[in-house]
């Protein structure tokens, strides 16, 4: 056990993490304490980044990534994670447990797709909203559920226009659309 608790300060250069298709930048923080039986954990702290990137190999630039997460015991909350990309936006807010479960919100806005799959002819601007339950650390235990609220779309020379906000929701691996006018 880790009675006493094991202090872990820690700054990683997350450009020198190998991680096969994804090019890291910037750097991740860590300052917590860790204590408990090695099969059970329990840490109190946060992690932060500075600076941090991520690019795929079929993005043409990096995203910006910041993220501000507590942990406290077996559970964590996210404070603040969001990502840019181009003038696309993504927050996630929520909160969890170490073994797996948890809460979580979500907002994307201006999500270009021709900038995201640049070899495709689908071009336009999408933007979701909703909320995500993860029951169990397993597929079929995530629940949820997303409002489009913003959809233009050309794809191979068909316009696509949303007329009102569509529904979808996500339950035992089936995805459901509801009106999606």
């Amino acid at each position: 056990t880790l009675d006493t608790g094991v202090k872990v300060a820690l700054t990683a250069d997350l450009g020198k993490l190998a991680v096969e298709g994804v090019q890291l930048g910037g750097k991740a923080q860590i300052d917590a304490v860790v204590h408990g039986p090695i099969d059970n954990p329990q840490v109190d702290g946060e992690v932060r980044t500075t600076d941090a990137t991520v690019q795929a190999m079929q993005m043409a630039a990096p995203a910006t990534v910041e993220a501000d997460i507590d942990f406290t015991t077996d559970r964590f909350a996210i404070r603040d994670l969001h990502a840019s990309y181009a003038d696309a936006r993504v927050t996630v807010t929520g909160n969890g447990t170490l073994k797996g479960v948890g809460e979580f919100a979500f907002e994307a806005e201006n999500i270009r797709p021709e900038n995201l799959l640049s070899d495709r002819p689908l071009s336009g601007v999408v933007g979701v909203s909703g909320a995500v339950k993860v029951n169990a650390p397993q597929l079929d235990s995530i629940e949820g559920q997303a409002t489009v609220t913003q959809l233009e779309l050309m794809a191979r020379d068909v316009e696509i226009h949303q007329v009102q906000k569509g529904q979808i929701t996500l339950e035992n691996q089936i995805a459901t659309l509801r009106d999606f006018v």
